[in-house]
Parts: structure tokens; C-alpha cells; sequence
């Protein structure tokens, strides 16, 4: 339970819930504007560092808009910075960190516009940013978009979009291009939670960010949701966002990150789509078994904790078009993961044999079922 400037959160969310399955009822009834409102939202947790100028390159966009942040708990000032030099700025403290999914649903519970853009606090963005992410939103209904997103000083890209895999990990999508890459928009197959626009009502018709995942792969499980509701996300190549992005891992992050890659199987494969991947899935359990011996006895044991975790919590099956998932799965794995050494990349090619063998089967399986 968090109070204080957020009130009972949990308490809140209970009758988020209730109000999300009213706001079904109406989403027919409800219209985006010719001059829609727009909420930027972001969740802050110790950044500091990043957010004037994050905040600074936000309010330099063209259109009107209102900025919600969600501090996490901050120690670091950032709560008092944000008082202090931002009157304007809807701020929201909670007494504890509940995480970047709970955090940002509460956010968009918050929001005033008919849009809602959630966007990362190491950021900067570009000059037009944020009309060319909206405009696409404007003329279609079950549609996300997501920013082409670089790395901080612009010299690479850091994702255009995300690839979702059927065994419930995701990688970026270009990473380590030129950011000349990816001129032209298209569809994608993931959202990049480093920032994404939607209409909010659409938001709400998803379920919002699951609050089991405390970090990392909230944006991964809403993606499948995504496909499984016949929703389209498409990458805007004209809004530009900067984002110190470090690849690294830790046992923590590992255990973050396999905790949910079990509640997605979990939520969204049946028996059957599990007994058609078992090789490939039982191969991606033994690569992640190996990779945490990297942090010795104590990235086993996180691994253990994420099977034991993610098991212990009750879940409701997700369901929707399985085909047009299975259709925007990747079946892979992308060439940029810094596999250097030629038996490595040996490995690799086997690994996507098997990968992509696998999904033949499960899409010759699903057109069988049509």
C-alpha cells in the first residue's frame, strides 16, 4: 500500500480496473479531437541528471500539452528540482518505488488528454518529436506509435521499435546502425517502452501495463497483448528520441527479466503452442541457465527466484487472434547481440534453425486450425 500525494494507490487501482472495463462500454461513444489533448508522462526514479533537459527539449514541441511525472521515491532531489523549477508540471510522489508499470498506469489514470505518451526520463527528444508521433493517431483507431529512437549523442541507433520472440525475450530493432537507417515509417512488431503514443481510451481497452512486472518486460508482454487485440504499432522515423541506453546485465536484471518472460508464456501460450516450441524453449532454458553462471552463485540462484516467483503469481489467460501474434513473432536471433568468435556465430546459425523450424510448425498448426 503507497500513500501520501498519490492517496492509497492500491486502492486506486482497484477501481481502475473497475473503471477500464466501463470505459469499454464507451469506447465507441468516445472521439479524438481535431486539437486533441495531449498527456506526456514519465516516471522517474534517481535521474536527476537527466531531466532538464529532457524536460527542457519536451516543452520546446510545438503543440500544447500537459506533462505528468510519477516520482518512484527519489532520493536524490529530483522531486524538489522538479517543484521548484517546474511549477507547471503535474508532479505525483509515492512513498515507495512500485515500479515502472504500476507507476506509469497510475499516470495515464491521471492524464487530462484524449493522448497519452509515455517517454523514458534519460531522454532528450528532437524538434518535431511529438506532432509527427500524434499525427498518425489522428486518422486511425488501434494504433500505437513509437519514436525512432537513438543513442544519446545521436551516433547510433538504439532501437527502431522492438522484435518480440516467441520464447518471450525481445531485442532492438537496428541497434548499432546509422541513424541514417530506417527512413521511411513502417509497422513493427514491439513497442520500445523508452517511448510510445496512443490514444488513452485504447490504453485502457488493453489493460495497461501488467503490475506484476515490477521492470523490464512490461513492454515486451504489452506488445503480445497488442497483436493478440488486432492492434498495429508503427515506428514514426521523423520523431526522434535521444536515450542513454547502456547494454549491460546484472544478476538483478536477469531475474527481472526472466520473471517475465515466464508470466508471457504463461499468460498467452496454450499447451498446445507450449508442446510445439518445447525445443526451442527448452534450449533458451539452458542458454539462460549458462548465461547466469556469468554472476556466479548468485545469478543462479536470481534465475531459480524467477522460476519460483513468476509461478507463485496467480494469472488470467490472455486471449485474442493467435495467428496475428504468432505472425508478428520473431523467430531468430538478430546479429547484433555481440557474438564475435566464428564457433559462436556457428551456434547462432544452428540455434536459428531450430528457432525458425519451430515456427513453421506452429504457423502450419494455427492455418490447419483456421
Amino acid at each position: 500500500m503507497v500513500c501520501g500525494e498519490l492517496g492509497v494507490y492500491r486502492e486506486e487501482c482497484g477501481i481502475l480496473i473497475k473503471y477500464y472495463m466501463f470505459k469499454k462500454k464507451m469506447v465507441q461513444a468516445l472521439n479524438i479531437s481535431g486539437n486533441p489533448n495531449i498527456s506526456v508522462i514519465i516516471v522517474i526514479y534517481n535521474q536527476k541528471q537527466y531531466l532538464e533537459s529532457c524536460i527542457e527539449s519536451i516543452f520546446a514541441q510545438e503543440l500544447d500539452f500537459e506533462i505528468i511525472i510519477i516520482d518512484n521515491s527519489s532520493t536524490d532531489g529530483s522531486y524538489e528540482f522538479i517543484k521548484g523549477k517546474y511549477p507547471k508540471i503535474r508532479i505525483f510522489r509515492n512513498l515507495e518505488n512500485i515500479g515502472y508499470a504500476a507507476a506509469n498506469n497510475f499516470g495515464v489514470k491521471m492524464a487530462k488528454g484524449e493522448i497519452v505518451v509515455i517517454i523514458n526520463p534519460d531522454t532528450k527528444v528532437g524538434k518535431k518529436w511529438l506532432i509527427t508521433l500524434i499525427k498518425p493517431l489522428l486518422k486511425h483507431d488501434k494504433l500505437i506509435t513509437t519514436s525512432k529512437i537513438l543513442m544519446y549523442d545521436g551516433s547510433k541507433i538504439n532501437t527502431c521499435g522492438n522484435k518480440i520472440h516467441f520464447s518471450g525475450l525481445a531485442f532492438t530493432n537496428g541497434f548499432g546502425q546509422n541513424p541514417s537507417a530506417f527512413s521511411t515509417s513502417f509497422f513493427v512488431e514491439g513497442i520500445s517502452g523508452c517511448c510510445f503514443a496512443m490514444k488513452k481510451y485504447n490504453y485502457f481497452e488493453i489493460g495497461g501495463f501488467n503490475e506484476n512486472f515490477f521492470l523490464y518486460s512490461e513492454d515486451t508482454e504489452f506488445s503480445w497483448k497488442l497483436h493478440l487485440m488486432n492492434y498495429r504499432i508503427k515506428l514514426v522515423t521523423e520523431s526522434i528520441v535521444y536515450h542513454d541506453y547502456h547494454l549491460k546485465l546484472s544478476a538483478q536484471k536477469l531475474y527481472n527479466l526472466e520473471k517475465g518472460r515466464y508470466l508471457i508464456l504463461r499468460e498467452m501460450l496454450n499447451l498446445n503452442d507450449i508442446f510445439l516450441l518445447s525445443p526451442s524453449l527448452l534450449i533458451i532454458e539452458i542458454l539462460t541457465l549458462i548465461f547466469s553462471f556469468n554472476f556466479g552463485i548468485v545469478g543462479v540462484e536470481k534465475k531459480i527466484f524467477a522460476i519460483r516467483d513468476s509461478f507463485n503469481i496467480k494469472i488470467e489467460k490472455i486471449q485474442g487472434n493467435k495467428q496475428n501474434l504468432i505472425n508478428n513473432f520473431c523467430y531468430t536471433i538478430p546479429s547484433h547481440l555481440g557474438i564475435e568468435k566464428k564457433h559462436e556465430e556457428v551456434v547462432k546459425k544452428i540455434l536459428n534453425v531450430i528457432f525458425e523450424t519451430n515456427g513453421i510448425f506452429l504457423k502450419k498448426f494455427y492455418r490447419l486450425g483456421d
